[in-house]
Order: C-alpha cells, then structure tokens, then sequence
C-alpha cells in the first residue's frame, strides 16, 4: 500500500478564477497540506482504465454509457476515502484539488463532452484527441449566450451541499457510498441506487439522503415494490419520484432523527 498526501486549494476555486489556473504547469503555490494521507491508487487504476476504454469506443459521446460505471466508481473512491475526516470530506477544496489536479482527464472524460449546453459548434472529437486536451480552454469557456458550461460544476463544484452530493464529479461518488454503504449489505444499495439513475438522483438532490437511516430506507422500499415489480419506465420514474417528493414534503415538518425504517416506509406511499 502506498498512501498519498492529501492536498486541498487555499482558497476555494470559482469560475472567474479558474481561467487563471487552468493551463498552469505548477499551481503548487495554490495548495496546501489537508495533514492526512491515502491510499488512492485503486482510484487512479480505475479511472484510467475508463478514459481508455472510453477513448477507444468513443462513449464519452453516449450519456448512458459513461454513467454505466458510476456504481463501481462509487464503490472504489469511498473505500479509497472513508476515513478522512468528515471536515475534510466537507471541504469542496480537497474535492477541486482531486477533480483539476489528481483526476481532471477522469472528469473530462465522464462529465464534459456530451453536457446539454456545450457548444455544438465545437468538434468535441477534435479536442479530446488533443495531446494536451485537458488543459483546452474552451471545455470551460462562456458559451455564446455567456453561460458557463454545465461541466464547470463537475470540475469545481460549489458551496451549496448539493454540490458536494449531486454535482462534483469526484465527491458525488463518495457521497452516495457514504450514504447507502452499511456493515451487513456493505455496497449493495449503491450498485442498486445505480442500477436505476432517478434512485441515485433522487437521494443526492435531497438534504433526508444525510441521514444514513432514511437513505438506505429509501432504496430497500423501492427495490422491493417497484424495481422488483414494475416493468414500465415511465411508471417506474414516475413512482420513484412520487416517493421522494412524498419524503421531502414530509420531512419539512418532521424531525428524521426520530423515526424508524418502518416511519419512513410510511411516509413514501
């Protein structure tokens, strides 16, 4: 095992900013210890192994596929992470160092190539077969309307949580393993959150997903009365949405600390 030293930005990085470190070969001056180590090897291993496999078969191109591996990734960043502090896992600074530093090719390649309002005018299969496509300015560049690229979120994230659960390419998939993982079923509910994409969506854009109990709730009820049962997509997604619209309603009024799996079960129909 050879462990690495975390780094984190001094400062948090915002877009206005990000120009400005982009293209630099030493932005050394812009971190600083986080005074924890890890082993992250298994994590470099695995997201290399997919910007190849993604290269070769151009699915970067193909939304489907490059969210295909979500599940595995999931599982071996928070193996890789679950013990650094909780203040560290907080902290969208250690994330922007893992997302522009240590895994940006990882984040190109899952997050910026086929994002809804990236540029059409742009020959994306131009730009990643670049030697230096990494560092190409106009995979974050304003679009025409002035709008900065979905995929800037991905690469710095932000200071809402949300953020840090839904948005950041890297720390999304610690999250939601943080979330679902558990001594008995380990990452069972992850590869299940990740089977159907609006479970996972669906915890990760909501603040009850921190509360490992109600999390976990969710995805054992829908795997066991909908994804078992229900062969109609649409249905399903619809179904899976009503619950955790149903969750947040009510936990606007309810203190989730308090209540069991069953109180939670109940409260999703």
């Amino acid at each position: 095992m050879i462990e690495t030293k975390l780094l984190k930005f001094k400062d948090n990085i915002k877009y206005t900013e990000l120009k400005d470190i982009y293209t630099k070969d030493d932005i050394s001056d812009y971190l600083e210890p986080t005074g924890v180590s890890a082993d992250i090897q298994e994590i470099e291993k695995i997201f290399n192994d997919y910007i190849k496999e993604s290269t070769k078969e151009e699915w970067y191109l193909d939304t489907t596929k490059r969210s295909q591996k979500d599940a595995e990734h999931s599982k071996i960043v928070h193996k890789a992470l679950k013990k650094i502090p909780r203040s560290l896992a907080l902290d969208m600074r250690f994330w922007q160092w893992l997302s522009l530093c240590k895994f940006r090719k990882y984040t190109i390649f899952r997050w910026s190539l086929n994002t809804q309002d990236f540029p059409k005018e742009k020959d994306l299969r131009k730009i990643i077969k670049k030697n230096n496509y990494e560092k190409d300015m106009s995979l974050i560049e304003s679009n025409n309307d002035d709008k900065k690229p979905a995929f800037v979120g991905h690469l710095i994230g932000g200071s809402q949580m949300k953020a840090l659960t839904s948005i950041h390419s890297i720390s999304r998939l610690f999250w939601i393993s943080n979330y679902l993982w558990n001594s008995t079923d380990h990452y069972k509910l992850v590869e299940i959150a990740y089977s159907y994409q609006d479970i996972a969506q669906s915890l990760v854009e909501r603040k009850y997903a921190m509360n490992k109990t109600v999390a976990q709730s969710f995805v054992k009820n829908i795997q066991d009365k909908y994804l078992s049962k229900e062969s109609n997509q649409d249905k399903l997604k619809y179904k899976i949405q009503s619950a955790a619209k149903n969750l947040n309603i009510s936990f606007a009024t309810i203190n989730a600390n308090y209540l069991d799996v069953k109180d939670i079960t109940e409260l999703m129909d």
